[in-house]
C-alpha cells in the first residue's frame, strides 16, 4: 500500500507544476511615451543570464526562472530609443518594469537608467523579510541565526522561535534543497555569509510549496553569476591575541569566497566559499581554588590542567562548491555541496574543577546536491533535483570510547558543591541519512496566471545509540535502533495576479510512515504493534490587494504540519524498565499543526521610506508532550496533547536618504500554551504524582516586546558627510545596531515547594544590546583592501539570561550552607556574552 501511494503521489506531481522556492520574476508593460499606445514585438534582455522576451500585442511581457539579484535589463524596440534599467529581482516575487519608450527620430545612443527597488512589492501577501549580499557583507553578525535575530517576530533563548513556536519548528533550505537532522528536528545549517547571494524568513505564513514545518522557513540561495570571476578574503580575531582567553574571548576565523565564470563567455560558473573558526570560551582557562586537607586546614592551591583547549570552546569549519553549467539554450544543470563540521564543549559551572569529566561534542554535515533546469519555453520551466544528506552527531565524556567511562560518584569537595569526580554518563552516537527526489515545474499561463506545484520522495536512515552509565547495567538506560522511514509530499498553487489584486491559492499533501514494528504493551512481552502511513492535506490562502501604488493590504490563512521527531517515535520500543525515569517513544503519533492568520499594510511615504504593519494569531495543537503511567510500574510516554496559543502584532519601517540608511522593527506577542518543549512535563509530573498540568501558561519564549534598530552609514569612493573630505571617508561603512527583549519568564520558588510555585511566573530583566561594523577601504589597482572593526555589546552591558529560581537572583543562590560559596554563585553563564571587539582585513578582487 505504501508503494502505491508514493507512486500514486510521484505520477500526479509530475503531472502538475512547480517551483524550489529558489527564483523570482520580472514583467511589465511597455508603452509610447507620446501616444500611449502600447509597443509591441520590443526585446526585453538580461544579457548576464542569456535570458530575455518580447512584448505581446498588448505591450506586456515576462521573464520567469530569474536568480535573485541585480541585473542590468536592456529594451531594445525597432523606432524607439534603447534604454537600459537595473533591477532587483527577488525570490518567488514579482518585480514590474514598466516604461514608456521614445520615438527614435535621429540615432542617439542608449539611455542607461538605474531603476530603484519597489519599496512596496504589490505581489507580497504575507510576511517575508529579505536580506540581500550586500546587507549581509556589513552587518555585526556572522551567523544565519545572528541574521534571524534582528527580524521582527523572533525570539532567541538560545534556540530561535519564530511567533511564539517551539525550537525546531523552522524549515531550512539551501538553493531548494531542505536541511534538517529529522531525528531531533534541530538547527544543522552551516554556511558563510558571503557565500549568500539572498536569505528570506518566511514567518507564521507560507505558500504550498514548502511544508513540514510550523513556525516559518528560511530560504537561502547562494550565489551564481556567469560575470568575471570575483573573489574576497577576510580574516579576523578577538584582542589581538594578547588577553588570555580567562578574560575575553579569543576567537579567530578566516573566510574567503571565489565566484564567476571559468573564463569570458564560458558556460561554466563556479563559486567557493569557506569560513573556518577556533573560538575559546572566556568561562575557565585555569583557577586557584580552597582546599580542605585531611587536618581541617584550608589552603590556596593553583589548578592547571595543561588543556589544549579552556573549559568551552566552539570550533567548526562551514563550506560551499556549487558549480553551475549552461550546456544549452534553456538547460542548466547545477552541483551543490554543502559540508560543515563542528567539534565544541559547553562550559558547566558546577563541573568547573574538573573539564575533563565533561561532555565534548562533534557534528558534520553534508549536502550534496544535483540540480537540472531546463526551460521548454518562455513560459514554462522544470526542475529536476537529487540530494543525499548525512548528518553525523557524537556526545562522550572527554571523547572518551564507550569502554573507557568509569563509574560515576556524584561527589562534590568538601567545602564546595562543585563536583570533585566522574558525574557525566552518557555515551551517543547518531548518523542520519536521507535521499530525496524532487521534482518541480512553473508555467506562465497567461498574463493572470502563474502555476506551480511539484513533488518530493524521500527516503531516511535513521542509526542512533545511546546509552546512559555504560559501566552500571543495573542502573543502565540504553536506546539503540536503525529504522528507515519514508516521507512524501505534493502540492500545486496558483498565483493570480490582477490590476487590482494578486491571489495565492494552493494545497498541499505531506505523508510519512515510521515504518517499524514495537511491544505495545509495556508489560505484555508477546504483544505487537505496526504503524501506518501518516497523511494530511494543508490548504493555504493568501491575498495582496494593492489600493494604491504605494499602499498595499493582505490577508493569508494556511494550516501548517510538521512529522513528529523521529526520536519521539522509536525511543526505547522495547519497552525496557530502568532505575531512571522510564520513557517509551510512541510510533504512531499524529503530526503537529498550527492554524495561522495574518493581516497586515505596507506603504511607503517617499522614494526612500517604508511602513510595514502585521497582526496575526496562531491555534497550535496535536504538539508532541509527555503523560504519565504509574501503575503497575511508572513510566511516561509522548502524547499528542499539547497546546498553545499566539498572538501579536508587528512594525517595521525603514528608509534610505542618500548615504544613510536606517530602520526600526517592534514585536508585541503573548505566547502561551500547556508546556514549551515536548519534554516539559518529563520531570515535572513525575514529581507531582497524578498531576498532568494541561494549562494555558507564558511559555518559556513569551518575550512579549522585541525591538531592532539599526542606523547605517555608506560613503562611496567620491562621497562624504555633506560633501565634505571624501578622500577620508570615502569607501567607507559604518553600520550600529541596537536590539531589546523584555524578560522572559521563569519560575520564581523561594520555598521550594513544587505544589507551590506556578510555572513561569515571574520574567527576567529586560535585555539591551548594542553592536558596531565600522570598516575602512582602500583601492589598490585591481584590488580593494579594507580594514573593519566588529564590536558587540558595545556598551559592555550585563545581560541576565538566567537567575537562580529560589531568589530570583543571578548571584545568590539562597542556600545558607556554608557550601553555596561565592565562586559556585557566580555563575557566568548567568550573563550574556560581555563586550567582544573583532578586528580584521579582508582583500577583494
Amino acid at each position: 500500500m505504501r508503494n502505491i501511494v508514493l507512486v500514486l503521489c510521484g505520477i500526479l506531481a509530475a503531472t502538475t507544476l512547480a517551483l524550489a522556492g529558489t527564483t523570482g520574476k520580472l514583467a511589465g508593460r511597455l508603452v509610447d511615451r507620446q501616444t500611449g499606445e502600447a509597443v509591441m514585438s520590443a526585446n526585453v534582455m538580461i544579457r548576464s543570464l542569456i535570458r530575455g522576451a518580447s512584448s505581446d500585442v498588448e505591450g506586456y511581457y515576462h521573464i520567469i526562472e530569474l536568480p535573485p539579484g541585480q541585473y542590468e535589463v536592456t529594451v531594445s524596440c525597432v523606432g524607439y530609443r534603447p534604454e537600459q534599467h537595473r533591477v532587483t529581482i527577488k525570490v518567488d516575487m514579482t518585480t514590474t518594469l514598466n516604461l514608456s519608450l521614445v520615438p527614435e527620430a535621429v540615432e542617439v545612443q542608449e539611455v542607461v537608467v538605474s531603476a530603484e527597488r519597489p519599496v512596496v512589492q504589490r505581489d507580497q501577501v504575507s510576511t517575508i523579510q529579505k536580506a540581500t549580499a550586500e546587507e549581509l557583507q556589513t552587518l555585526p553578525v556572522s551567523t544565519i541565526s545572528g541574521v534571524l535575530q534582528l527580524q521582527t517576530g523572533v525570539v532567541n533563548t538560545g534556540s530561535l522561535h519564530i511567533r511564539g513556536g517551539r525550537a525546531g519548528e523552522v524549515g531550512y533550505y539551501v538553493d531548494g534543497y531542505r536541511v534538517e537532522d529529522p531525528l531531533f528536528n534541530s538547527e544543522v545549517l552551516e554556511i558563510n555569509n558571503h557565500a549568500i547571494q539572498e536569505m528570506e524568513l518566511l514567518s507564521g505564513t507560507f505558500n504550498a510549496e514548502y511544508g513540514n514545518a510550523l513556525s516559518g522557513i528560511v530560504n537561502v540561495v547562494t550565489k551564481e553569476t556567469f560575470a568575471s570571476p570575483r573573489a574576497n578574503l577576510i580574516y579576523r580575531r578577538t584582542n589581538l591575541g594578547l588577553e588570555p582567553a580567562s578574560d575575553h574571548l579569543n576567537e579567530r576565523s578566516i573566510e574567503g569566497t571565489v565566484s564567476g565564470a571559468l573564463w569570458e563567455g564560458s558556460p561554466v560558473a563556479v563559486m567557493v566559499s569557506g569560513r573556518k573558526v577556533d573560538a575559546d570560551s572566556y568561562y575557565f582557562s585555569g583557577v586557584v581554588r580552597s582546599v580542605t586537607d585531611t587536618t581541617g586546614r584550608t589552603r590556596r592551591e593553583s589548578v592547571d590542567f595543561s588543556r589544549d583547549k579552556p573549559f568551552g570552546f566552539n570550533d567548526y569549519f562551514a563550506g560551499v562548491a556549487k558549480v553551475s553549467w549552461a550546456p544549452f539554450g534553456g538547460a542548466k544543470v547545477t552541483l551543490l555541496d554543502n559540508y560543515s563540521r563542528r567539534r565544541w564543549q559547553s562550559y558547566d559551572h558546577i563541573m568547573r574543577f574538573i573539564p575533563d569529566s565533561t561532555y565534548l561534542r562533534r557534528s558534520e554535515s553534508n549536502l550534496l546536491g544535483l540540480n537540472f533546469r531546463h526551460a521548454l519555453s518562455n513560459d514554462l520551466f522544470y526542475d529536476l533535483r537529487l540530494s543525499h544528506y548525512t548528518y553525523r552527531y557524537f556526545r562522550s565524556v572527554n571523547g572518551w570510547k564507550e569502554s573507557q567511562y568509569t563509574f560515576p560518584t556524584y561527589q562534590t569537595f568538601a567545602n564546595s558543591l562543585f563536583y570533585s569526580s566522574m558525574s557525566s554518563t552518557v555515551y551517543e552516537d547518531q548518523k542520519t541519512q536521507a535521499i530525496a527526489l524532487k521534482g518541480d515545474m512553473t508555467w506562465q499561463v497567461d498574463r493572470a496566471n502563474l502555476l506551480k506545484g511539484g513533488f518530493e520522495v524521500k527516503q531516511n536512515d535513521l542509526d542512533y545509540y545511546y546509552v546512559a552509565n555504560p559501566v552500571n547495567p543495573a542502573d543502565q538506560t540504553r536506546n539503540v535502533y536503525r529504522k528507515k522511514p519514508v516521507e512524501a509530499s505534493a502540492y500545486l498553487q496558483d498565483k493570480v495576479e490582477f490590476e487590482t489584486i494578486v491571489l495565492n491559492l494552493g494545497v498541499r499533501l505531506d505523508l510519512f510512515d515510521p515504518s517499524t514494528s514495537f511491544r505495545s504493551d509495556p508489560f505484555n512481552p508477546a504483544s505487537s504493534g505496526g504503524t501506518t502511513m501518516k497523511s494530511v492535506v494543508s490548504p493555504r490562502l493568501g491575498i495582496a490587494y494593492p489600493v494604491r501604488d504605494n499602499m498595499v493590504f493582505h490577508f493569508t490563512y494556511g494550516q501548517f504540519f510538521q512529522r513528529p521527531e523521529y526520536q519521539a517515535l522509536y525511543d526505547n520500543l522495547d519497552r525496557t524498565f530502568s532505575n531512571r525515569r522510564t520513557l517509551f517513544g510512541t510510533p504512531n503519533l499524529q503530526p503537529e499543526q498550527t492554524t495561522s492568520y495574518e493581516l497586515g499594510l505596507m506603504t511607503s511615504f517617499d522614494a526612500g521610506a517604508s511602513l510595514q504593519m502585521t497582526f496575526f494569531s496562531k491555534k497550535i495543537q496535536n504538539l508532541i508532550g509527555i503523560a504519565w503511567n504509574y501503575t503497575p510500574l511508572p513510566y511516561a510516554y509522548y502524547v499528542n496533547e499539547d497546546f498553545a496559543t499566539v498572538k501579536g502584532f508587528e512594525i517595521a519601517a525603514k528608509g534610505r536618504w542618500g548615504p544613510l540608511t536606517a530602520g526600526v522593527n517592534y514585536t508585541f506577542s503573548v505566547a502561551k500554551g500547556s508546556s514549551s518543549s515536548q519534554q516539559q512535563r518529563y520531570s515535572g509530573s513525575f514529581n507531582i504524582v497524578g498531576v498532568q498540568s494541561l494549562r494555558f501558561l507564558p511559555l518559556d519564549f513569551d518575550q512579549r516586546h522585541t525591538a531592532n534598530g539599526q542606523v547605517a552609514v555608506f560613503f562611496r569612493d567620491d562621497e562624504g558627510p555633506f560633501g565634505l573630505l571624501p578622500e577620508v571617508f570615502g569607501n567607507s561603512t559604518c553600520n550600529l545596531i541596537a536590539r531589546y527583549g523584555s524578560g522572559l519568564p521563569y519560575t520564581f520558588n523561594p520555598a521550594r515547594a513544587i505544589y507551590v510555585a506556578e510555572r513561569n511566573n515571574s520574567r527576567l530583566p529586560a535585555r539591551f544590546n548594542l553592536d558596531l561594523y565600522a570598516r575602512k577601504g582602500f583601492r589598490l589597482g585591481a584590488l580593494e583592501l579594507g580594514v573593519f572593526a566588529d564590536i558587540r555589546n558595545l556598551m559592555d552591558r550585563k545581560n541576565i539570561v538566567s537567575v537562580y529560581s529560589t531568589t530570583g537572583s543571578p548571584d545568590v543562590t539562597g542556600d545558607e550552607t556554608f557550601k553555596a560559596t561565592p565562586d559556585y554563585m557566580q555563575d557566568p553563564t548567568n550573563y550574556a556574552t560581555p563586550r567582544t571587539i573583532y578586528l580584521g582585513i579582508d582583500i577583494g578582487l
